[in-house]
């Protein structure tokens, strides 16, 4: 049964960026980036810098205390300081250092810090995003079958820290534990020595190619995807320098449903055929894993990961006929959309493997919560297989024990305007969703002028304002793009609106 307290007892660890107030802040950056930062914290969030805290992951160009007459500090020495606001500038960042700041951070402290870019961040902030306040009531049963599926307490209160983030827009519930992505110790056997892998989204970073190849040995063998031809070519150039990854085979292709060419996305965030192209995009090249698996005559394949950028869903359905040949154990993100956390899980189990299913998280941030589908004995694959019959008869009473881990959020009283009227907002409709709610108006892009849609009073975006609404409700798949375009819209005059996205 779910832990009842568990959410009861959490502690909210940051507060949503658009109601925080950063009065006095403790700066956390690298040293090299001290004169931006504080001019970024000065100018664009009118903040009073109490210190400047740097950064031990990497290596100090100087030895200064002070700048500008703010104390220069060590951040290994003052976790315990109020207001810890990280500095990150995705557009100038080295490797990946910020992660692993961030990741010390929350493994030292208890409390709130926050996270602040200078530039739009394309993807969204990664410790706050536009809450979805009526994420399980709209996903019920969805939600309610993937936790009779988890396998373990640890990984059903992974799965409800990471439903409670997103009804709140939180990663503060999100807890790190200090493992590394794809490598959770107890799970790590099922990748054997001569083991065949296929990894999809390596990009330019190899650290997992490596660790790969080190539990495979000489005798096994990896496919590495990646979509991305300038990720590719990065990738290609640090592997030609790494004699031990002779047995990886680079391949400049993306995993999906079918063999096509999409435009690509790319930024600081991920490149995907999935994101809005808002700025530079390039021709990628798409394959399904069923055709490359055929058309190679590949006879063997042991384990699966997939980190790409939402693409997942559409990968392994291209992969239906490969998964139940070979039962491969599987890593796949799910993360990248808030309909991953049902989808993917759902879906394979719909494959009737009798897979184990664990869910764990990898960062400090809302990214890197993974799925991990591990082929169990034959006598536990049955067991698996009967439970979900089971659960499809009877209906387990999970339900009310999960609503009791979530807040309830009341909407009757408050002034709503929905914006989107596309597929998502017919299906809501259909749902109820909508039934005890006061919706003013219904706003889309699609509606010109002033008029009725669905019993609804349909509006262009530019009206919204007029309706005085208490609430946007963002009844869009992409609910980022449309908080962003609204409030670029409205700007200031959005301030007082509170958003909410399912």
């Amino acid at each position: 049964m779910i832990n009842k307290k568990l959410y009861n007892g959490l502690e909210k660890y940051r507060k949503n960026f658009a109601e925080s107030n950063l009065n006095t802040v403790s700066i956390v950056c690298f040293d090299y980036e001290i004169e931006t930062a504080v001019k970024v914290f000065q100018d664009k969030f009118c903040a009073k810098i109490e210190r400047i805290l740097i950064s031990p992951y990497f290596p100090r160009k100087n030895d200064i205390s002070k700048y500008e007459n703010i104390p220069v500090e060590s951040l290994e020495s003052n976790y315990d300081k109020d207001n810890l606001a990280v500095y990150i500038d995705f557009y100038e960042m080295v490797d990946n250092h910020w992660i692993a700041t961030m990741n010390m951070i929350a493994q030292n402290r208890k409390g709130l810090y926050y996270f602040y870019t200078p530039a739009d961040y394309k993807n969204g902030c990664m410790l706050t995003f536009p809450p979805l306040k009526s994420f399980y009531e709209a996903h019920k049963q969805e939600i309610d079958k993937v936790y009779s599926l988890l396998s373990s307490k640890k990984s059903k209160k992974v799965f409800l820290q990471r439903l409670k983030s997103l009804t709140e827009g939180d990663a503060g519930y999100l807890a790190y534990n200090g493992e590394m992505d794809y490598f959770p110790q107890e799970l790590m056997p099922t990748v054997k020595k001569g083991a065949v892998i296929v990894d999809a989204g390596i990009s330019s970073s190899i650290f997992e190619l490596e660790k790969y190849t080190e539990l495979i040995g000489e005798k096994g063998k990896i496919f590495a995807f990646e979509a991305s031809p300038i990720e590719c070519e990065k990738a290609k150039n640090i592997i030609a320098t790494k004699p031990l990854l002779k047995n990886v085979e680079l391949l400049c292709l993306g995993l999906w449903n079918k063999h096509e060419k999409l435009q690509m996305a790319v930024g600081n965030g991920g490149s995907s055929v999935l994101y809005p192209i808002n700025g530079d995009a390039v021709e990628c090249e798409l394959v399904a894993l069923d055709d490359f698996i055929k058309d190679n005559k590949i006879n063997k394949l042991d384990y699966i990961k997939m980190d790409i950028e939402s693409a997942e869903p559409n990968a392994l359905r291209g992969a239906q006929k490969t998964i139940k040949k070979f039962k491969p154990d599987m890593a796949i993100c799910i993360y990248h959309a808030p309909s991953h956390l049902w989808d993917i899980a759902l879906y394979l189990n719909s494959l009737n493997i009798g897979y184990n299913f664990y869910i764990h998280h990898h960062s400090s941030t809302c990214c890197e919560t993974v799925l991990y589908a591990v082929r169990p004995v034959f006598i536990k694959r049955v067991f698996n297989i009967v439970r979900n019959f089971l659960y499809d008869i009877w209906h387990l009473r999970i339900g009310t024990a999960i609503e009791k881990g979530i807040n309830s959020i009341e909407l009757k009283n408050k002034r709503v305007v929905v914006y989107g009227a596309g597929k998502h907002f017919e299906s809501l409709l259909q749902n109820g969703v909508f039934k005890n709610i006061n919706v003013v108006a219904l706003s889309d892009r699609k509606f010109e002028k002033t008029s009725e849609y669905k019993g609804y009073t349909a509006i262009p975006p530019n009206e919204i304002l007029n309706y005085k609404p208490d609430i946007i409700y963002i009844a869009m798949q992409e609910g980022m793009v449309a908080h962003a375009f609204l409030t670029e819209m409205f700007k200031e005059k959005m301030q007082k609106i509170k958003f909410i996205n399912v």
